[in-house]
């Protein structure tokens, strides 16, 4: 989604809703925020690092992401619901379920 043409802004909050809600695909884009956290399948990307991705009934957090959408995510994703995972690194290409074993 773009705030180009008709089509409606979308706000890094309503994107975290709409991963948590199971969306496969979306980008956020304001005015203050060009694109730079978007849905790519089970996955939640901020810039090219993986920082959520859906795993099971559960969504793994990169938690050495920090910041606005870290606090985000946090709030809106019940610990119940969370594996927090440390150690990824900056623009990995792998599935954040591949750094479990490593904590």
């Amino acid at each position: 989604m773009t705030i180009r043409g008709d089509i409606m802004p979308v706000t890094f909050q309503q994107l975290i809703d709409t991963f948590v809600d199971g969306a496969i695909e979306g980008i956020s884009e304001t005015k203050r925020s060009p694109g730079n956290l978007r849905i790519n399948g089970d996955r939640l990307y901020h810039y090219s690092t993986p920082i959520a991705e859906r795993y099971g009934d559960k969504i793994i957090l990169n938690t050495l992401q920090t910041g606005q959408v870290q606090k985000k995510l946090k709030d809106t994703i019940p610990s119940e619901k969370r594996i927090d995972v440390k150690r990824v690194l900056a623009e990995t290409t792998q599935s954040l379920s591949s750094f479990l074993q490593s904590e």
